[in-house]
């Protein structure tokens, strides 16, 4: 399907965009990047969605798979999240979304890449003013969405790592390893990598911090930022709080 016969969004942009939008207003993320791709459709065109994925579904990449997101205008997290990997996963997707009942606002969809032979991280920076001198805990996996760290389990088929560390700069101290059986990485690779991961953001320290100096005047003491890493392309892709909607609001006040 064509991009211009999709249905017009008729409503702002819901409050998980806004989101992203707040990412581009402290230039750590580009706007004009997550628009081409990040696919979004009102939820009355889902079927015009599923007719898109299902034609660019046969020309995925080995480590390539898609993420379908369901939004609601008014909600900012926790939204549902669907991974297509072939025809049985969109088969599923599907009948979810035709289930009588089911609604939401939009429908978004968008290709991932876990690409092997390079390195490829993804990653969670849990930011706490509260906590001095280990202030920042890290989470990071290895050619593994970053949001699947909420599903990490005993189970887990990616690499895991957890660390401490005073704040940007710092060296972190790793305090929890996972290596799955089936990987043959070994722990201090993890380290290293880690510690690569850290000195590819780095550069971005200057608006990381001014970023979260405005997420604590608003009122939040705890901030987490998700990143991805392929080769040495860093991505901020999302961030999160208690009270998103406070932070946007005091983003709304304060422009």
């Amino acid at each position: 399907m064509k991009a211009e016969s999709r249905s017009v969004l008729v409503k702002g942009p819901p409050l998980k965009w806004r989101k992203y939008e707040l990412l581009s207003h402290f230039e750590l993320a580009s706007l004009a990047q997550i628009e081409s791709t990040v696919r979004r459709f009102p939820w009355h065109d889902r079927e015009a969605l599923l007719e898109e994925v299902r034609i660019f579904l046969p020309m995925l990449g080995e480590s390539e798979f898609c993420v379908v997101k369901l939004v609601l205008h008014n909600a900012v997290s926790w939204l549902p999240n669907y991974r297509i990997y072939g025809p049985k996963d969109l088969l599923i997707l599907t009948e979810n979304l035709m289930k009588p009942g089911m609604q939401f606002d939009e429908i978004w969809y968008c290709r991932t890449n876990t690409r092997h032979g390079r390195f490829s991280v993804g990653g969670r920076i849990l930011i706490d003013r509260r906590c001095g001198h280990d202030g920042h805990t890290i989470e990071q996996v290895w050619r593994c969405s970053p949001r699947m760290i909420e599903y990490f389990d005993d189970g887990f088929d990616s690499p895991y790592v957890r660390a401490v560390r005073a704040g940007w700069g710092w060296r972190p101290r790793i305090v929890s390893t996972f290596i799955p059986r089936k990987s043959s990485v070994a722990i201090e690779e993890l380290g290293r990598d880690l510690c690569s991961a850290m000195a590819l953001i780095l550069p971005l320290r200057e608006r990381l911090v001014a970023f979260e100096s405005f997420i604590f005047e608003s009122g939040c003491d705890v901030v987490s930022i998700e990143y991805k890493i392929d080769g040495d392309n860093v991505s901020i892709i999302d961030w999160d709080t208690f009270q998103d909607r406070a932070v946007l609001y005091h983003w709304d006040q304060s422009v």
